[in-house]
Parts: C-alpha cells; sequence; structure tokens
C-alpha cells in the first residue's frame, strides 16, 4: 500500500469514529435531558430517578469530555444538548475540584462548626454514668440517641443532672421489648 491510500483509509477511520461519537454523544445528552425531566415532573418516586440520583455524578463526569469533544468538531446541536448535564455537574459538583485553600472565605470568622454526637444505649435500661461521661466529655451542640427505651429514660434523666433540652418527633414513638423483639409504641404509654 501506498502512503496516499494509508491516509484515505486513516481519514475514514477517522470520519467514521467522529460520527459513532456524535450519535454516542447525543444519544447521551437525551438521556440527561430525559432524567432532568422526569425527575422535575415525578421525582424520586419513580426507581430509576432514584437510582440515578446516587449515580448521577458518576453518569455527568463523561458529559464535559463530550462537551469538549462536540465544541472541538464543531458540533454545536450535539455539544447545546450536552451543555444542561455539564452545567448541573458543575454548579453541583464543581466546587468539590478546588483545593481546599482556594476555597477558604476572606472571613473566617464567620465560619459555624456544629458538634454532633450520636451515642446507641444499646437498649440498656440502668447505668447510664459511663455513657453521660462520654456525651459530656464530647461537649458536642447536638446528642442523638439511639435505642433509648421507655424504661430507659428516667435514669438517663436523674443521671443527666439536667432535663433533656430537646426531642424530634421521631421521639414520640419509641421502643419497648416484648418477648424478645421490640414493638413501637406511643412514648405516653
Amino acid at each position: 500500500m501506498r502512503l496516499s491510500e494509508n491516509m484515505t483509509l486513516l481519514r475514514r477511520a477517522g470520519r467514521w469514529i467522529g460520527r459513532a461519537l456524535t450519535i454516542l454523544s447525543g444519544v447521551y445528552a437525551i438521556v440527561i435531558l430525559l432524567y432532568f425531566g422526569l425527575r422535575l415532573t415525578v421525582g424520586e418516586s419513580f426507581d430509576p430517578v432514584a437510582l440515578a440520583n446516587s449515580l448521577m455524578p458518576a453518569l455527568l463526569i463523561p458529559g464535559l469530555v463530550l462537551l469538549a469533544l462536540m465544541l472541538l468538531g464543531r458540533r454545536w446541536l450535539i455539544a447545546g444538548l450536552l451543555l444542561p448535564g455539564a452545567a448541573f455537574f458543575l454548579l453541583s459538583y464543581g466546587g468539590r475540584f478546588v483545593p481546599p485553600a482556594m476555597r477558604a472565605s476572606a472571613d473566617s470568622s464567620s465560619d459555624v462548626q456544629l458538634r454532633v454526637l450520636t451515642y446507641n444505649l444499646q437498649s440498656k435500661t440502668a447505668n447510664f454514668e459511663p455513657m453521660i461521661a462520654i456525651i459530656r466529655e464530647a461537649n458536642a451542640d447536638v446528642v442523638a440517641l439511639q435505642e433509648l427505651l421507655t424504661g430507659g429514660q428516667p435514669g438517663l434523666r436523674r443521671g443527666a443532672g439536667r432535663p433533656l433540652p430537646l426531642s424530634h418527633p421521631a421521639a414520640q414513638r419509641q421502643l419497648r421489648p416484648r418477648h424478645g423483639h421490640h414493638e413501637q409504641v406511643p412514648a405516653d404509654r
């Protein structure tokens, strides 16, 4: 084969790859736009939308590469279809790619920190002193207690030495042991 024949074959392969990439990009863009439409209309009640929400960062990264390729190849229509997905990715996740030193605000005194502690009481109803010591030592702003049974509340309140200030509405229903398993009962029972 001569050089000119090789060049002709390379041009044909390049055109074929370019067309395939354009078609793939168009299908990808339409699927992403369909996802956005479903997300706005039906929300997460539709299982494929809920699944796509959890995978969204990984699903949108290829759109950035495809958008750049379509812009370089002057495929304006396909690039326009890819633009909403790329914009959503950059607005939602773009800050994650900026180094922390560049993200710091000029006025760091306005930063608010909230200390949260979760503690699993493991269905205990007595001897809360070691747990209360750990909770106090943590000096947390918010303390979330797990597996706090109805029978353990008075002991925990006495051991805390102060009233428990806030209660989430979900705390109105608590678990009480019954025959080897837990049953949900209203807190006032």
